[in-house]
């Protein structure tokens, strides 16, 4: 373990917990109400002497077979509990087990449970560190200030079983976390059951990493400077208690005297005067400054959007005035383009030799000047084919006109028999209609 101490943490170690975050922190809890948080990595090697002397140490010198440690934990801080309210002075001595349990609702947070009630840890180290271990090039994302790596652990005393050295001890025998909502519940010796929401209990929240700078720039504006961080988050710096006022569980057989009463009292006034009532007061300014800062913000920009209204008009005229300017330019633009082409066709006209493009066009001309005259040749010839059909035509037309119809004798033959043999057939039909009348 490093720092290395004399007693290497473990004299009167009672309890160890490791939270499951990466790299893993252990916690291990001394009876003396001490707590040590560590970091679990890969140990450091030391010097060549150093390992050479802890390897002979590990194969001649020990009994116990120890082995030279492929990691090690960093302790990086160490919290002390309040064993009670410790209303009377002497008892500061007072020492007791320790045990640790998981909250499984989030890694940063695990509870403390002794001979004198409750607590709540909290770790903001921890949420900085597993950003660190997401970030894929070594570095912490968006940069976060060195002052929240330094964040201390917070310490709340939820429930007190104990206000002095000469009340009967009445420790917790058992603890339990439900979700959802998350809650707390311990049982006490003298068989009540408290519950304690969770959901009340401040917990320690990343910070948001849409308000961070990106460290290319500086925040010079106001408004960005107000909105570095959440109104909230802010709000609950102020608010959050270095002293927390536990729920008072002592055993059946206590009798506190007038006297520790009175100092109970006292001591909670106190501490709402102190801790609860002042906060309370600096939250209302700070709010109040706000509102103020806000409402100068919003009476600048008002003006900013008045000039830039104003502005808006100005720009929309200089709009106007140089978008008739432009039809004007463009007109002449267009005026002088025409004499330009003008100009040049007559230079080009005058000119005493024909240029290759001139040579190209002429022959050209010539050419297409041949093939009209080959079509009209050849249509003069198709209209004097269309006369010549025309004559033919009446002629044709003529004659059929003249030609008399004639039919040979066969021809009326064969008609006259026909014909008789007709009305043969519609005399016969006549006489068989006339008979089905009859009938």
């Amino acid at each position: 373990m490093y720092p290395p101490a004399d007693d290497n943490y473990g004299v009167d170690a009672c309890s160890i917990l490791c939270l499951q975050c990466v790299p893993p922190v252990v916690v291990i809890a001394t009876c003396s109400a001490t707590l040590y948080h560590c970091v679990l990595l890969t140990g450091a090697e030391d010097d060549e002497d150093n390992h050479d002397k802890r390897s002979s140490w590990s194969q001649y010198g020990s009994t116990y077979n120890l082995h030279t440690p492929d990691v090690a934990l960093y302790v990086f801080e160490s919290v002390e509990l309040e064993l009670g309210l410790a209303l009377d002075d002497d008892d500061d001595t007072y020492t007791c087990p320790i045990y640790l349990h998981h909250d499984s609702g989030t890694v940063s947070r695990y509870f403390c449970t002794h001979d004198t009630g409750v607590h709540m840890m909290s770790l903001p180290f921890i949420v900085h560190l597993e950003e660190f271990s997401r970030s894929h090039d070594g570095v912490f994302p968006d940069s976060p200030p060195l002052e929240l790596l330094n964040q201390s652990s917070s310490a709340e005393y939820l429930i007190c079983t104990r206000t002095s050295s000469s009340s009967p001890l009445s420790p917790i025998l058992g603890l339990a976390i439900t979700s959802p909502p998350p809650a707390l519940i311990t049982l006490l010796t003298s068989g009540e059951v408290v519950s304690l929401n969770l959901m009340s209990v401040p917990l320690l929240l990343p910070p948001s990493t849409t308000v961070l700078n990106n460290g290319k720039e500086e925040l010079y504006s106001p408004l960005k400077v107000l909105l570095k961080e959440p109104f909230d988050v802010h709000i609950k710096k102020f608010l959050k208690h270095n002293v927390s006022q536990p729920i008072l569980k002592l055993g059946l057989n206590a009798d506190p005297s007038p006297q520790e009463c009175m100092e109970l009292v006292s001591r909670t006034t106190q501490l709402f005067r102190e801790e609860y009532f002042q906060r309370h007061d600096r939250v209302r300014e700070e709010i109040e400054r706000r509102v103020r800062t806000l409402q100068t913000l919003k009476q600048h920009q008002l003006q900013e959007l008045e000039l830039m209204e104003q502005e808006k008009i100005k720009l929309k005229q200089r709009a106007e005035q140089l978008a008739e300017k432009y039809e004007d330019t463009k007109d002449k633009q267009e005026e002088l383009t025409k004499r330009a082409e003008h100009v040049l066709c007559l230079v080009s006209q005058r000119q005493p030799v024909l240029s290759s493009a001139e040579n190209k066009l002429l022959q050209d001309m010539n050419e297409f000047k041949e093939k009209l005259r080959e079509f009209q040749k050849a249509l003069e010839q198709v209209k004097a084919k269309q006369n010549y059909h025309k004559v033919q035509m009446e002629q044709w037309v003529s004659n059929q006109k003249k030609r008399e119809l004639y039919l040979g004798q066969t021809h009326m033959k064969t008609i006259r028999t026909n014909m008789a043999q007709m009305t043969n057939e519609i005399a016969d039909l006549l006489k068989m209609v006339e008979i089905s009348k009859h009938e």
